[in-house]
């Protein structure tokens, strides 16, 4: 500070304006406190549901400690929830106040970190300000340095939705066959900030079997319905799922996921969101034959079993059932592919076109009327079911009767002679005629 003196009157007219009449003393410094208030944010883009924080530092930049307390005063912005306060503050609604001891040495700092996580209430954008009074400082709060300022963005995600299957789309399937699905949704940028929902409305010919819904919330039916919550963190998430073919479905499954909140992102992507599986099919045909249907009993019948493929696609999982009837025991059986366990012929696969041809031994056991019923099934539908069921009817006979010779007695020998001795005489005679 400085002080100065004038002097006037005495007779002397030019005083006190001439420079001699008056005297200036100083400048002298008087030590004394200086606060200074520092606003920072722990980013400067924050995300929905994420905890971040503000940090109020507190410097004396004075020449003298502090001889009184001093006082910050911090308004939070509205969609901000206040965390636990450090030692010295306390929360009034949104208004956080923090108390700096008397006694702040000059040179020295204190810092009270203000905990706080973003709502969906927040906003895009937000400017919060704090100040600082008293700690004998006559100069705050209305001194610049008593201020601190922090502007904070509000990021919004990024989200990409994909959709995978094992067997992976465009791959034939069959009927009964499961299809696993995979829903993948990658946040990126920042967290949600709103929910993000997608559907999946299952093909007429998809039974949804189980649902693994990972963090999602999901309503296991169809369509399925899944669902992140507001706030959740950038991150991967997945969801999977399993449906069955139907057993009698043709052309087709396919089905399309739809993004029907999008989390915040105005224009979400979704990449191979939809998947397609054709289902096979495959006209197999069976043709029974027995190469004699009246056999006599006692004897052996040899039955040929043929199974065609007509397609269009590979037949698998061919199995033909052939039980032979009660009247006849199996002797034997060998075939051009596959096993056979009466009364299973596993065949297996098929190529379109192709044939296999199974040969059965049996032993005709009793007469009767018998009918031997052979059927042909495949993994794949059938579009042609009429011929997959061929059948022989068979009546085994009897063994014929021998004709029965009667045993010699007396009265057959004399007639016996009586017929021999008739004979030579009619030779004797016709001799006799002829000389």
């Amino acid at each position: 500070m400085t002080n100065t003196a004038t002097v006037s009157g005495g007779g002397d007219p030019s005083c006190p304006a001439a420079t001699r009449c008056s005297d200036t003393e100083g400048p002298t410094t008087i030590d004394a406190p200086q606060l200074t208030l520092t606003k920072t944010a722990s980013s400067g883009t924050w995300g929905i549901g994420i905890a971040a924080s503000y940090a109020l530092q507190v410097t004396n930049t004075g020449t003298a400690a502090t001889t009184l307390a001093a006082t910050i005063t911090d308004l939070i912005p509205a969609g901000l929830t206040i965390g636990t306060l450090p030692a010295g503050c306390s929360a009034t609604g949104q208004t956080v106040t923090c108390t700096v001891a008397a006694g702040l040495a000059a040179g020295s700092s204190t810092i009270f970190v203000i905990p706080v996580t973003p709502t969906a209430a927040a906003g895009t954008s937000f400017t919060n300000t704090a100040t600082i009074s008293g700690g004998g400082d006559a100069t705050c709060p209305g001194d610049v340095r008593c201020t601190g300022t922090a502007v904070i963005t509000l990021g919004a995600p990024s989200v990409t939705v994909s959709k995978t299957s094992n067997p992976a789309s465009g791959t034939t399937v069959t009927g009964g066959d499961g299809i696993n699905y995979q829903v993948q949704v990658q946040i990126a940028g920042a967290p949600l900030s709103q929910a993000l929902t997608f559907s999946d409305a299952l093909d007429a010919q998809l039974t949804l079997v189980s649902v693994n819904a990972g963090v999602f919330s999901c309503v296991p039916a169809n369509p399925l319905v899944c669902s992140l919550p507001a706030g959740t963190a950038a991150g991967t998430y997945t969801v999977d799922y399993v449906a069955q073919v139907a057993a009698m479905a043709t052309g087709a499954v396919g089905n399309v996921v739809t993004v029907t909140s999008n989390g915040g992102d105005p224009d979400p992507v979704c990449a191979t969101c939809s998947t397609t599986h054709p289902l096979g099919s495959a006209d197999t045909e069976i043709i029974k034959t027995v190469d004699n249907a009246s056999p006599l009993v006692g004897s052996t019948v040899n039955f040929t079993i043929m199974v065609r493929n007509n397609g269009p696609d590979t037949a698998t999982g061919v199995v033909v059932t052939d039980a032979l009837p009660s009247g006849f025991s199996f002797l034997g059986a060998s075939g051009t592919q596959g096993s056979y366990a009466a009364p299973l012929w596993s065949v297996g696969t098929l190529a379109s076109g192709a044939t296999a041809t199974l040969y059965i031994q049996a032993r005709v056991n009793a007469t009767g009327s018998y009918t031997n019923v052979a059927s042909v099934d495949a993994d794949q539908n059938d579009p042609i079911g009429t011929n997959n069921v061929d059948d022989v009817m068979l009546t085994p006979r009897a063994v014929p009767n021998a004709v029965p010779v009667p045993a010699a007695g007396p009265w057959m020998l004399t007639w016996l002679g009586l017929l021999i001795a008739l004979v030579a005489g009619l030779t004797l005679y016709r001799r006799r005629v002829a000389d």
